[in-house]
């Protein structure tokens, strides 16, 4: 019998949890690269005895997750695993002791309060009709008007002194001209304008009068209509918006735009008594219903008689864009801005700590939304119907976007990538997406993480006619729970070169309801390689109810691209799920595994499946009638194996679901909005 010693295996310590609330949970990503099944401990130094002690230890293969509650103060952390001995034959391969390298975390003692309180209840998910989902309607909001209060009106004009009697006659005159922590109040009317909150404006509210509707409206009434071979024409139009999408000197807008859809980037819009048009390439091609602008003539020309009717047109690019800390917005609409990748979007949040309430944005021609920076929040809000996305996050950290609705947004149909969605946020971390409707998304899909995001949390959502519904790509760190994804065009969630994602108690009825998906790319960022290193690993599915719509012969999937990595390496652990397929043979196979360079390995049914990968020992596969019905509750085969199946609500997921700790329960608790 031969014996040798194995290469020095590298094991790696990480965690995206750098600065926490000492008492507060810490979890920690263990990475053995042996892919020999050994224990790994978790030590912490002590300073004063100057040893490492161990404080968890668990058996792993490829990975693990160890969470522990961080003391006070700053404290290194490693990762150790004794010498094992592997026996293949007549071969006996030694893998020695080995250590990661230190990470350190630190403990920072919690904000001190001279009447501390109870931590509120979770408020219950939004149900159908319910009043708490998204804005309430622009004109129905009413918010108490501080004594020094300033009033506006919509003037277009840089007068008034702000008082009830005489207010300021424009919103940027008001803006330019209120202190900072000053509260503006805007009387009802529509208010055509662009401005900007400066970085001196530290604090300011702006919201609507109690009971009356607010409209920031780029469009404007176009009158001048002449009758011209069966179609009519306005003259004098002189707005010209730059349509292209440009990297630095080049044009990449074919790379945007989708040749069955080649005006998608056009900004110009054109609504006939508040029907939108659709715009043609030529005078020639004006129908009932559509618009074309003839920038040399400086003419808008419409297939549709305008004899006493409104016909309105976008003639300004941007709402607003906020420079200054902790405003507040809320009580308003923002709506027909042509926008551009030039202007990034209608509303322009580019610091932190501020706060949209009741607020609607919608017909944009670019993005509705675009939040740069940390600690704002979005509650209550509707996006829809914007040109290209709902909502774009970048570097948007410690972000909640809670009880609001982002719907029919990349409504010019561009491609899917590289950023068609109805919410799309990159290098952000600490970012809580919970009790939203996010549907309706054509030829894109609904939530898409991105690019280093890192710390998600992803619960209490509806996620439903999407091109795709929720994908987490390039990312670290994810609870996915409590979800209803449904009724979209393709995968229902797909996980793309992330790892540390936990998926609990969703309901997925798509075409393939699941995918994790791996791809040769890198993590650019030298310092972020060990925290998120851009590679599929450790995914845990529990208490899913998963049914497998339409004849995708993969319904649920891993893939690897480069054809190197097997299904079993993506280190998934999926148990306590209910699967459900119409019939024997439809879809044809149950799922499909990376199988190196055979690409997949497809499984006719669940038993083949678990005698293969180990997982889903306790789930169960039903075939036949639907398991959930429209309201998205499960029916009585689902509930009746909920004993036998579901797995106990481990406390920190039920924590994040407002849930009480223990409950056993398949599926997603919310129903479908």
């Amino acid at each position: 019998m031969k014996a040798r010693t194995a290469k020095k295996v590298a094991l790696r310590l990480s965690t995206t949890q750098k600065k926490v609330t000492a008492g507060s949970p810490v979890t920690f990503r263990i990475t053995n690269t042996s892919k020999v099944k050994r224990t790994v401990r978790l030590q912490r130094w002590d300073g004063k005895k100057r040893t490492w002690r161990t404080v968890a230890s668990r058996k792993t293969r490829t990975s693990v997750r160890i969470t522990i509650k961080a003391p006070k103060g700053t404290w290194r952390y490693r990762a150790t695993a004794s010498k094992v001995r592997q026996r293949a034959g007549t071969k006996v391969r030694t893998f020695p002791t080995t250590r990661s390298a230190a990470v350190s975390v630190l403990g920072r003692a919690a904000a001190k309060s001279t009447s501390p309180a109870p931590a509120p209840a979770p408020a219950p998910a939004p149900v159908a009709g319910d009043r708490t989902l998204g804005s309430a309607p622009v004109g129905s909001a009413r918010y108490a008007v501080p004594a020094n209060a300033l009033y506006v009106a919509a003037r277009g004009t840089a007068s008034g002194t702000g008082t009830a009697q005489n207010p300021f006659g424009s919103l940027a005159h008001a803006v330019s001209k209120a202190p900072a922590g000053a509260t503006l109040v805007l009387r009802g009317g529509t208010y055509h304008e662009s401005f900007l909150i400066g970085a001196r404006k530290t604090g300011l509210t702006i919201q609507n009068a109690p009971g009356e509707a607010v409209w920031l409206d780029g469009s404007e009434r176009v009158t001048n209509w002449k009758s011209t071979g069966g179609r009519w024409a306005a003259a004098g139009w002189n707005h010209t918006f730059d349509h292209r999408i440009m990297s630095g000197s080049k044009d990449e807008t074919s790379r945007w735009v989708n040749a069955a859809r080649p005006l998608a980037s056009h900004p110009d819009q054109v609504w006939l008594d508040g029907r939108a048009l659709t715009q043609v390439a030529s005078e020639k091609s004006v129908t009932s219903g559509t618009f074309f602008i003839d920038k040399a003539g400086k003419r808008i020309v419409i297939g549709d008689n305008p004899a006493g009717r409104k016909v309105d047109a976008s003639s300004l690019q941007k709402a607003m864009e906020i420079h200054a800390k902790d405003v507040v917005i809320r009580g308003i609409g923002v709506r027909r801005y042509a926008s551009t990748q030039k202007q990034f979007a209608a509303v322009v949040a580019g610091v932190s700590g501020i706060s949209f309430e009741n607020v609607v944005v919608s017909d944009n021609a670019w993005v509705g939304i675009a939040a740069w920076a940390s600690g704002q929040r979005y509650r209550n809000v509707t996006v829809s119907n914007n040109g290209i996305m709902g909502f774009g996050g970048n570097k948007s950290s410690n972000l909640v976007i809670e009880n609001s609705e982002f719907r029919g947004n990349n409504a010019q149909g561009f491609k899917p990538a590289p950023v068609a969605s109805g919410i799309k946020i990159t290098r952000a971390d600490r970012v809580v997406l919970r009790n939203n409707v996010v549907a309706d998304t054509p030829f894109a899909g609904g939530i898409w993480f991105d690019v280093s995001s890192s710390n998600l949390t992803i619960v209490g959502n509806a996620i439903h006619g999407n091109a795709a519904g929720l994908m987490i790509e390039l990312s670290e760190g994810a609870l996915v729970a409590d979800n209803q994804i449904y009724g979209n065009v393709g995968t229902g969630l797909r996980v793309q070169a992330s790892g540390s994602v936990d998926v609990w108690n969703n309901t997925i009825v798509d075409p393939r309801p699941f995918a994790a998906w791996d791809d040769a790319r890198k993590q650019e960022v030298a310092s972020l390689a060990a925290t998120i290193p851009w590679k599929t690993d450790d995914i845990e599915l529990r208490n899913n109810v998963v049914s497998m719509t339409g004849s995708n012969t993969c319904p649920i999937l891993t893939q690897d691209e480069a054809q190197v990595r097997h299904g079993n390496d993506f280190g998934i652990r999926s148990n306590n799920n209910v699967f459900h397929r119409r019939g024997v043979t439809a879809p044809a196979n149950f799922a499909c595994w990376a199988n190196g360079l055979k690409q997949v390995k497809s499984f006719k049914d669940l038993a083949q499946f678990r005698a293969w990968t180990g997982n889903d020992k306790a789930s169960r596969l039903l075939q036949g009638a639907a398991v959930v019905d429209g309201r998205g509750t499960t029916t009585s085969a689902v509930r009746g194996a909920t004993a036998s199946v579901a797995t106990p609500l481990p406390t920190t997921i039920a924590q994040a679901i407002g849930r009480t700790p223990g409950t056993k329960s398949l599926g997603a608790f919310s129903g479908r909005r």
